[in-house]
């Protein structure tokens, strides 16, 4: 498809531009931070669903007054995925569905995400058969929601807690993956972490660090975005070491995700 119908995007570590870039913006000041209440698309759409931020139970059942937050679900690729406030949501952003749809095989192997928001990706790699599945993110409100969908889900073989990258993760993984932020600018809040990374500072210390925690013949799954600085992210990848065994790229909703599937073997 022709990027020129996709809207400008921008190479430099510094700006902040493009489709998703707005759209990343909009849906956290106007969406996720609505005081008292769910998105506002979420309260319009027959397909998410309020639920109780405390219970977890469907908020048309069990909401009540005492629960001071709202949440609502949204279906991804069969499950009702919780999405609480505070939390980047599927709901705005199309590439969690883009990494579930193209995750690789992780049956009987050991598996970290950076980054985990929802948890949907985490959820998704332990009902594929995921041995262990450690889920990490910077923003509390995250974990707290991957935990509510590790038990909605039934996800024993799974742990979530609180790491700014790789900070409070040990041990070594089969499988590490991270669906990063796309633009260089600073982001305004712990919200817009999940879409801003400023000068790529978080990528920077990923791919500097990453090779410590993946186990030999280990895989990195990467994702980001044509709108982001791509020849940043291409530079890195070689510079740490990685062969591109894979890469996948999509245009959907008016912005691009890519996928790029990382091995230290020859390719």
């Amino acid at each position: 498809m022709p990027k020129a119908k996709q809207g400008k995007t921008t190479r430099s570590g510094n700006e902040s531009a493009g489709p998703r870039s707005a759209r990343c913006r909009e849906s956290a000041r106007n969406g996720h931070r609505r005081r008292g209440g769910a998105p506002a698309r979420c309260r319009n759409s027959t397909r998410e669903r309020p639920i109780c931020a405390q219970t977890g139970a469907c908020a048309t059942t069990a909401y009540s007054p005492d629960c001071s937050k709202r949440a609502f679900e949204l279906p991804i690729l069969g499950l009702d995925i919780i999405v609480l406030p505070g939390v980047w949501s599927p709901a705005y952003d199309w590439s969690s569905l883009f990494y579930v749809e193209n995750l690789p095989v992780v049956r009987g192997l050991d598996f970290l995400e950076i980054g985990c928001g929802t948890g949907v990706i985490s959820v998704h790699a332990a009902r594929a058969g995921a041995r262990r599945v450690v889920a990490v993110d910077v923003n509390p409100e995250a974990v707290t929601n991957t935990k509510l969908n590790f038990e909605r889900f039934g996800v024993e073989c799974g742990e979530a807690f609180v790491s700014d990258g790789f900070g409070a993760v040990t041990g070594r993984f089969d499988v590490v993956t991270w669906n990063a932020p796309y633009h260089g600018a600073p982001p305004a809040d712990m919200l817009e972490r999940g879409c801003t990374d400023e000068n790529y500072r978080d990528i920077r210390s990923f791919f500097a660090n990453v090779m410590g925690y993946l186990k030999p013949d280990g895989t990195v799954v990467f994702g980001f975005s044509e709108s982001g600085d791509l020849p940043l992210i291409e530079r890195l990848i070689s510079d740490s070491g990685f062969r591109v065994r894979r890469k996948l790229s999509d245009w959907r909703q008016g912005y691009n995700c890519m996928l790029f599937d990382l091995t230290t073997e020859s390719v």
